[in-house]
């Protein structure tokens, strides 16, 4: 079974999900519900079935912890759309209800193209649904258990649009909270959206617009262990953090969800030798404990990513002619970023010692 909070895999007959804590409903954790997880097969009735008279169910694309996705078409549109179905057994949860339908409230008031537009909202047989834009693509999960790594081209590419997107999300005075590589999609053209806006709360308000608990350890700050209403923008940031950590290097930053072992920031260059020492720099301060350490904003986390990569290039850990998607960086020193001054942001050092690293460079981690 699937937990409806983190996604982790839930044993047989348990009544709380160790990753997270979330307290089931007697009806999702008993043996009998475990049995039927195992052999769950897609709601044969909805298929065909069309709602609001304009979408119609036509095929099973997947279930999550929430509940289950469909493809369709919208007949007045004629355009694809993914439906999303509140599991059944969530119906009688208010609370799950609820989350389930924030991601439409969410996207509405957040309107950016890297987030999956809601386009309707309704009920089917008393199950709530979602009508959302349908996307070809996959999540950075699914890709990192096929390529078990991103190089480091890549991963920045990728960090930087969601650097983007979450800066439009705190400038509408959101937090997502939930930032992990489940929760981003590469689309067919490169374009990484952002999913799940469940655990959403707003930044100038202690209440969340969701349940009580939120995220998921494996990518949690430690303030978001002690109390979710503490999450702010910079929470997410650790979150992203922690994602960038696990692309370069094929491993979660930490192997327990223990909040108390966060304190001694791992080495992304002891994990995966190929890395740069730039990047070691990095994590120092977009995976600080104290929130006041890390970068203040999204936009400063994106130059900051810039600068690994530019500096790896200034510093002959990699070459302009050798970034390509898929290539690896040979490891370095970093000058540059030792040469920094107190009291003077280092990023800055390794934008300008690269400002001859060549165009092509720049192009490629921009575009």
């Amino acid at each position: 079974m699937i937990c409806p909070d983190c996604d982790a895999e839930i044993p047989s007959g348990v009544a709380a999900c160790r990753a997270c804590g979330y307290s089931f409903p007697f009806a999702l954790w008993s043996d009998a519900q475990a049995a039927d997880d195992a052999a769950f097969a897609p709601s044969a009735p909805v298929i065909g079935r069309k709602l609001e008279d304009r979408y119609v169910i036509e095929g099973y694309i997947a279930r999550g912890g929430m509940g289950e996705v469909y493809r369709g078409t919208d007949t007045r549109m004629e355009r694809t759309v993914a439906i999303k179905l509140l599991d059944p057994r969530l119906v009688s949860e208010p609370r799950e209800v609820q989350r389930f339908l924030r991601e439409a409230t969410a996207t509405a008031r957040i309107d950016h193209p890297n987030v999956v537009e809601v386009y309707s909202v309704g009920e089917l047989d008393g199950r709530p649904y979602l009508v959302m834009k349908f996307i070809e693509g996959k999540t950075l999960s699914d890709l990192l258990g096929e390529k078990h790594r991103f190089s480091l081209v890549e991963a920045v590419r990728i960090c930087r649009q969601v650097c983007d997107t979450l800066a439009h999300v705190h400038a509408k005075g959101l937090v997502h909270r939930d930032i992990k590589p489940h929760n981003l999609m590469l689309d067919a053209r490169g374009r990484c959206l952002m999913l799940d806006f469940g655990l959403l709360k707003l930044l100038d308000q202690s209440v969340t617009l969701s349940r009580g608990g939120a995220g998921t350890p494996a990518y949690m700050p430690p303030e978001q262990f002690i109390a979710p209403q503490l999450a702010d923008a910079r929470s997410d940031l650790y979150s992203l953090g922690a994602t960038f950590f696990e692309m370069i290097t094929g491993e979660r930053h930490f192997a327990t969800d223990d909040a108390r072992a966060r304190v001694l920031i791992p080495k992304a260059t002891a994990r995966f030798a190929g890395l740069p020492p730039v990047v070691d720099t990095f994590f120092l301060q977009a995976l600080a404990v104290k929130p006041s350490e890390r970068f203040s904003d999204a936009a400063d986390m994106k130059a900051a990513l810039e600068g690994v990569m530019l500096n790896t290039v200034a510093t002959g850990s990699t070459s302009s002619a050798s970034l390509k998607l898929g290539e690896l960086p040979k490891a370095s020193s970093s000058p540059a970023l030792a040469a920094a001054k107190p009291g003077v942001n280092p990023w800055l050092f390794a934008l300008a010692a690269a400002a001859g690293a060549g165009a092509v460079v720049v192009y490629m981690i921009v575009r």
